[in-house]
């Protein structure tokens, strides 16, 4: 029996389809205090190492503060943070963050866990979001996914409150499960023609949603392919 996306609804307007249908050296690890200007003007602490990406620059690997509101340096040490590592941020009190410019991974689990995190900024170096990263989060509102963006992880927004997103040109790949139990989320946006989906758990239990899509684009056959199993399994 084939998981369905429930209340699918098709229609056609003009050119668009609304369907509802390297290497860590030494294993390096440092550790340091760094100034980040809050809302609240306090000191947060960061734990760095070295990045897996290149080797050279850095990852966050630990949050230890308890800021509501958390910016992610761009720098540290005159190098680049580049990385925000596996359970980075999980089980925090944080109700927003906002990424260095120069964050191209979030990894498994960084920010799962955190029912009060309402809100994420993302910038335009990000390259991969992955598996699990916020996880039964509070997430709210409407998520804008960058351009820069290519890959979404296996229930990287599983169990949020969002309500709509919309995906950048970018996009390339979204693992199975990736919305699942998203019961708020009531449209998504997709603005490329090629997109891969790696099966039909993407959006599963997303009750009464609404896909955007260029017309001839995977994201129709997608959002296609959902409606005919929804209709089927009536």
């Amino acid at each position: 029996m084939r998981k369905k996306v429930a209340s699918i609804v098709l229609a056609l307007i003009g050119c668009v389809v609304i369907v509802g249908c390297g290497k860590t050296d030494n294993n390096e690890i440092r550790k340091a205090d760094s100034k980040v200007t809050t809302e609240s003007e306090k000191d947060v602490e960061f734990e760095y190492e070295i990045s897996d990406i290149d080797g050279e620059n850095y990852k966050i690997h630990i949050y230890s503060g308890s800021e509501e509101s958390v910016v992610i340096p761009d720098e540290y040490e005159e190098k680049l943070v580049v990385e925000v590592d596996n359970h980075a941020f999980s089980n925090t009190q944080m109700k927003k963050v906002q990424l260095g410019s120069n964050v191209q991974i979030i990894g498994e689990y960084a920010f799962s866990s955190n029912p009060n995190l309402k809100e994420v900024v993302f910038d335009d170096k990000l390259k991969e979001i992955k598996e699990f990263a916020f996880l039964h989060s509070g997430l709210t509102g409407n998520v804008v996914i960058p351009d820069s963006v290519e890959t979404i992880g296996t229930s990287a927004f599983g169990l949020t409150k969002v309500n709509s997103v919309e995906f950048g040109t970018g996009i390339k790949y979204i693992a199975g499960g990736a919305f699942t139990g998203d019961t708020d989320l009531k449209k998504v946006t997709f603005n490329n023609m090629d997109v891969e989906f790696e099966d039909e758990t993407v959006f599963t239990e997303c009750s009464n949603l609404t896909i955007i899509a260029p017309k001839g684009s995977t994201a129709e056959n997608y959002a296609c392919l959902l409606y005919t199993s929804d209709a089927a399994d009536e």
